[in-house]
């Protein structure tokens, strides 16, 4: 189980404002973060690398990694097949939830 402490990932401004919080030095435990990392980071390599594509093909793209809008713009300009676009999906769909749910079922 991946045990952390939040002043490990703050900037000393960051970790200034928090001083008084109680919050830098409790050990956090997460049994599931490998997997969470893992879905995250699978979110935004496929979000640069599809931007990468449709900026290569010359197609305006915003400067975002938001995967789901640059899927959207790939699957109407005919660069991923709908299928390629549902997968696309259901990473953006795993990493959202590895982001924001306490606790989900790991990938079998």
């Amino acid at each position: 189980m991946a045990m952390m402490k939040l002043r490990t990932f703050l900037s000393s401004r960051h970790e200034h404002a928090l001083e008084h919080t109680g919050l830098l030095d409790d050990v956090v435990q997460d049994p599931l973060l490998e997997e969470r990392m893992v879905r995250i980071r699978a979110q935004i390599t496929a979000a640069i690398a599809l931007h990468a594509k449709l900026a290569e093909m010359g197609f305006q793209v915003a400067m975002t990694i938001d995967l789901a809008p640059l899927v959207k713009a790939a699957e109407e300009q005919e660069i991923v097949s709908r299928r390629e676009a549902k997968v696309l999906m259901q990473i953006n769909m795993e990493a959202n939830e590895a982001k924001h749910e306490l606790v989900f079922l790991p990938r079998a």
